[in-house]
Parts: C-alpha cells; structure tokens; sequence
C-alpha cells in the first residue's frame, strides 16, 4: 500500500481546518499520477487555492549525512550507497541546521514534474524532516522513541537530549514485528527500552495491541497527544490529528 495525506490549516498554521488521507494499492508512473488526481478531485477544497503548499514525502530512497562530512556536488553519489537510484530520479535535499544533518532522497522523475508543472510554488521536504520536527510538540524527555504507522509500513524516530540518533522507515505485517524492530534499534543506539519514552501516531489497527505490549514488555507507551498549539475545527477529532501527526512539523 502506498497513499497520500494532507492537513489544511488557516492563514496563521495554527487551526487546522481539514484532514484527508487516502491509500491505494502500490502503483508507479502514470499510475500514480492518475491516482492522487482522482484523490485531490474528491477533496471539498480545490488544492490550487491555498496560499501555500509544502509536500512532505515519506520516499524510500533517502540518507542522512552529518553536515561535517557534506558535499552538495556528491549528494547523488551519497545515495548510490544505500539504494538503487533510476537514471531519471529527481536528487533533493534538507539542511537540518539545528542537527547538522543533511537528508538526501531521491523523487521519481514522474511525481516530480507532476507537482512542479501544477503546483509550481510548491515546497518540498521528506517526511524525516517532519517526523523530528514533530517531536517539540511532545513532552520534554532525555529519550524519546515516536513510531508513526501506515498501513504496512512504519517510520521510526529516535532521539536523545532533543539529537536525531536513528531515523529508518521498515515493513512490517505484525505487532510483534514492530515491537523486535524497536527492540533492535534502541540496543543499536545505545538506548535503554524503560528509559525511552515511547509515542505512537498514525493510522494502523494494531496501534493499541502495540501499546498493550510495550507498556507491559518495554516501557511507557502512549499515542500522541493534540498539541496545544492547535485547535481542531468540527468535526474533526484527535484521531484524525494522530493519523498525519508528523505534518505538524513544518507547520
């Protein structure tokens, strides 16, 4: 499964006025173009009309790179090492200054052109970026692990003393899959499970057998929160905000 998400606030960023999401079978090229065609139409708000548009895509081919080690010339070499880039793929880049860290990830050539051709004043980041950003709208904690789920897939954030140690996306099919793949990434970092404050956002039915599990097994498990930076308009309702929780981020 693959999908797209969208969150509509008001001219300060701070009311958020709508909340879509959408999936759809795994597609590529044409394909893909025709199925977030045929979502935007169903929108109740024509997407050209906002003042501004910032696409957070959640893509596969990405890494991250310390800005000390960084040379903007060898972004696309810096990819070749982690994946299998098309001779077409569009190269973008993040500067995370607060980290010194840069994101590199590669956009299919097709979805590139699309947006920029219709939306041409349009902003672009991947979804890591969001996903750390989100993270100040939590409670203060040394250690912070925020899991959001897809369907079949998940992204995982960790961080300590407010430093990105791990950001990594993975599939899985079960509970218990996302429970040893945390398990794995908190030893690999250096990071004790019971001192790592758990957050969980997105859209999967095993969100709360997850929670179950870990605050039995692991630690403390719990589902983000509205934060109060925010106001919700009718009738949208905390769950709705937890499925696209990461857009936050760059609000």
């Amino acid at each position: 499964m693959e999908g797209a998400s969208i969150l509509l606030t008001g001219a300060n960023k701070r009311e958020i006025m709508a909340i879509g999401t959408e999936g759809w079978p795994v597609t590529r090229g044409e394909d893909l173009i025709r199925q977030l065609e045929e979502w935007l139409t169903r929108l109740p708000f024509p997407l050209k009309d906002c003042q501004s548009i910032h696409w957070i895509l959640a893509l596969p081919k990405f890494t991250l790179i310390p800005e000390s080690l960084f040379v903007a010339d060898k972004a696309g070499v810096y990819l070749t090492q982690t994946c299998q880039l098309l001779e077409d793929d569009m190269i973008y880049m993040d500067n995370w200054k607060k980290n010194s860290l840069n994101c590199v990830y590669a956009v299919p050539a097709e979805l590139d052109e699309w947006i920029t051709s219709n939306y041409p004043e349009s902003i672009f980041s991947h979804s890591c970026q969001s996903l750390f950003k989100s993270i100040s709208f939590l409670p203060s904690h040394k250690e912070v692990a925020l899991i959001h789920i897809h369907p079949v897939t998940a992204e995982l954030l960790l961080c300590k003393h407010g430093e990105v140690v791990l950001y990594n996306q993975f599939d899985y099919k079960t509970a218990e899959d996302l429970v040893y793949y945390l398990l794995f990434a908190l030893e690999n970092s250096n990071m004790l499970a019971p001192e790592t404050q758990l957050y969980l956002s997105g859209d999967s039915s095993l969100k709360s057998s997850l929670i179950r599990i870990l605050n039995k097994y692991i630690g403390s498990a719990k589902e983000v929160d509205k934060p109060r930076e925010f106001t919700l308009s009718k009738p949208l309702s905390l769950i709705d905000l937890q499925k696209v929780f990461p857009l936050t981020g760059e609000l």
